[in-house]
């Protein structure tokens, strides 16, 4: 083998290698068990991904989850009545979420007093994680993945309105947005403004 050719073959190994490490990043399939919380495929119960509109609670709805092309959540903000329910579909192979609380994620509270934290297992492609929101208020939450980088500092984080909350004293819209990471803070300064538009009357 002369020493081109060798040089060559370096190259071409070298390419393999950085594709599939490119690849891992951007969430493509893994062996092993599926061990996020799993669920039939269609509607949740009767509920869309329209149902629960910023300014029009709903007894249910739906957040779509993914990790390709980039992460995102789909709609990032739900509202949801007291006693209603939330379902993330998972549309990737690897997504996870999470409140914001020090039990959970993160150290500091973005969710009511009384309200208990929550977390998902891997959220993945077909499967759901469902919460019911006993307490009225603003929930702040995170997709908890670290892949090539957290999907929160990509601003994949998420928003719950429960009820019709007084957003003064709110934990989720009093707490300073730029102690988050990367472009969560510019996602959840934006959810504020979006909740003081829709809520405060």
């Amino acid at each position: 083998m002369t020493k081109s050719q060798t040089r060559r073959r370096v190259l071409e190994l070298g390419g393999s290698v950085a594709a599939l490490g490119l690849a891992g990043c951007l969430g493509s399939a893994a062996s092993g068990s599926d061990d996020g919380a799993t669920g039939s495929d269609g509607d949740v119960g009767g509920a869309t991904t329209d149902a629960g509109t910023l300014g029009t609670p709903a007894p249910e709805a739906i957040v779509s989850i993914a990790s390709i092309p980039s992460p995102s959540l789909e709609p990032g903000i739900v509202h949801v009545e007291v006693g209603g329910t939330v379902t993330w579909v998972g549309g990737g192979q690897r997504n996870a979420v999470a409140s914001y609380h020090p039990e959970t994620h993160g150290d500091h509270r973005r969710i009511p007093e009384d309200a208990e934290p929550w977390s998902s297992d891997l959220i993945r492609d077909g499967s759901r994680f469902s919460v019911t929101f006993e307490t009225e208020g603003v929930y702040d939450y995170a997709d908890t993945v670290v892949l090539c980088g957290t999907h929160e500092s990509f601003g994949n984080v998420g928003r719950v309105v429960v009820g019709e909350p007084d957003l003064d004293g709110e934990p989720a819209i009093e707490r300073d947005a730029d102690e988050l990471p990367g472009l969560a803070a510019d996602t959840v300064a934006e959810y504020d403004a979006r909740c003081r538009e829709a809520l405060d009357g």
